[in-house]
């Protein structure tokens, strides 16, 4: 019987992959301290001490605390669109995958990251400057939201834009879902989890009528009130 062949010796990561490794580390770290202090309370050696590394780790990987921040955020957008975009079925009618990417949508919700999210946009609303980043992310994600709706009216042979942009059409989707996540947060028990999959379902059936009866995408008209 022939000897088992001996392991080669283990090669030590380089230093791109333990940079990595601690920018992944700070990150998880600084999820934690975020969601358990907010954006204000929270410092940069609080998340230097939960992730066990120095100050100095942590600026650098990171220029300051708005960009861990960022970074915390980004991570869970990708993860939850990710996640909800490998398991969508392209094929199923328009009003189906609505339902669908509601229910996961909101299944994925974290309370902790949502408050943490309305914690900073209120800090952001009140001190513009220096925020662009942030939004400029946001705008990212809801790009990607937007290319989703372009195949998915590709594939459907759907006229997504028939009743507003796609941009516009994106906007109002986040508007409904901050919105149910907020109700959610303030009052579990008045409102159902299904309740933003019932939205989006009758929103994107309407879309889908306008799409077959353009007709109907004009606003009604409101006449001015008269002077008294």
């Amino acid at each position: 019987m022939k000897p088992a062949p001996k392991a080669g010796p283990r090669t030590r990561p380089g230093r791109e992959e333990k940079k990595a490794a601690t920018r992944d580390a700070l990150i998880e770290a600084a999820t934690k301290v975020f969601a358990r202090q907010g954006y204000v309370a929270a410092s940069v050696d609080d998340v230097a001490w939960e992730a066990g590394l120095t100050k100095g780790a942590v600026y650098s990987n990171f220029a300051s605390k708005d960009a861990l921040f960022e970074a915390v955020i980004e991570r869970a957008d990708d993860r939850r669109m990710r996640e909800i975009l490998e398991r969508v079925d392209w094929s199923a009618p328009a009003s189906e995958q609505a339902a669908w990417a509601g229910q996961q949508f909101m299944a994925m919700n974290d309370p902790d990251l949502f408050l943490l999210m309305l914690d900073y946009t209120l800090h952001a609303a009140r001190f513009p400057a220096g925020n662009e980043s942030m939004r400029s992310g946001h705008r990212r994600l809801k790009a990607a939201v937007g290319k989703t709706m372009e195949r998915m009216g590709a594939e459907l042979n759907w006229d997504v834009q028939a009743a507003l942009p796609i941009p516009e059409l994106v906007t109002a989707f986040f508007a409904m879902a901050d919105g149910v996540a907020l109700e959610q947060l303030y009052d579990p028990d008045g409102c159902p989890e299904d309740l933003y999959a019932k939205m989006l379902t009758i929103f994107v059936r309407g879309l889908v009528a306008i799409s077959e009866d353009p007709s109907g995408a004009s606003p009604p008209s409101v006449a001015a009130p008269s002077p008294s």
